[in-house]
């Protein structure tokens, strides 16, 4: 198995953030989703705010830390920027 040097993900993260749209929520988006897997994993992902808040809800179940309003703003900003139809 190969390591990943230390700052990657972080660096990595920051690069797919470009490509979130600028919205309100984008930085605590690209804090809390990018802690874990970096938002290249969903950058170009596309469901409803179901499927989002579902997608989220699946996250904080396996550790991901946010406050309950923090959840909402990055299931606000996921669904409104993120969703079916939008490229």
């Amino acid at each position: 198995m190969t390591s990943l040097p230390a700052g990657a993900a972080s660096a990595g993260s920051q690069l797919a953030s470009a490509d979130l749209p600028e919205a309100p929520g984008k930085a605590l988006v690209v804090r809390v989703c990018g802690k874990c897997h970096g938002i290249g994993t969903f950058v170009r992902t596309r469901m409803s705010a179901q499927q989002w808040q579902a997608e989220v809800d699946d996250m904080v179940a396996r550790g991901a830390v946010a406050t309950a309003a923090e959840i909402r703003a990055i299931v606000d900003y996921l669904a409104a920027n993120l969703r079916y139809g939008m490229l």
